[in-house]
């Protein structure tokens, strides 16, 4: 698909195959891997779902396989929307080389990505609004991450190879934006569930 007929904005979505064992694992034991990959299947479909409602967006998804769901048919037609496979040894180098894939052919668009993580609210809309202002929106989650970035203009000297779940993240960011003089305002901070002790009133019970 070319980015070029979108008048709006372009939205990166990373997403796994939700396969037990492979997603969510540090649910468990509060739940077994069943759960927790069922659960992480829910929160991909509405993540794209809530994405995908963005008037003029570019959605694409950036996907890693499993030998149970090499392509994410689950999520949606594989044949008319935009995803492409992950590449890069590591989780850093997997962001770098998608984020360059959508922003060579953003053509300027304001660009988005963000997490199908499990976020109590969903950002989407939130931080699109906002690309009409110059400043960036950066989206805090409270296990020190974040779960969104969005500008205005691609911005391929942001993207660096760090962890995105790793501790510090969201400060090693503001700290990587201030030294390139990016102006930026920080949207409200969000539960991410990410572990059953951190988010208890989603985790206690599941039932699925």
């Amino acid at each position: 698909m070319d980015g070029r007929k979108y008048g709006g904005c372009s939205i990166l979505i990373f997403i796994k195959a939700p396969v037990a064992g492979f997603v969510k694992t540090r649910l468990t034991p509060r739940t077994d891997s069943s759960q927790a990959a069922e659960l992480y299947k829910a929160m991909a479909q509405d993540t794209f779902r809530v994405a995908s409602q963005v008037p003029d967006a570019r959605v694409v998804v950036a996907y890693q396989p499993h030998p149970e769901f090499m392509e994410p048919h689950w999520l949606f037609d594989v044949s008319k929307r935009e995803w492409f496979i992950q590449g890069g040894s590591d989780l850093g180098e997997r962001l770098e080389r998608a984020s360059a894939d959508v922003l060579e052919k953003a053509e300027g668009l304001p660009y988005h990505r963000f997490r199908s993580s499990g976020l109590n609210t969903h950002p989407a809309g939130e931080s699109v609004r906002f690309t009409a202002y110059r400043s960036g929106r950066l989206g805090p989650a409270e296990d020190g991450g974040y779960y969104l970035m969005g500008f205005r203009e691609p911005q391929t000297r942001l993207v660096s190879r760090h962890r995105l779940v790793a501790a510090g993240v969201l400060e090693q960011t503001i700290g990587k934006l201030k030294s390139l003089r990016l102006d930026y305002k920080l949207l409200p901070r969000r539960m991410d569930i990410d572990t059953a002790g951190g988010s208890p009133p989603f985790c206690v019970p599941i039932r699925l």
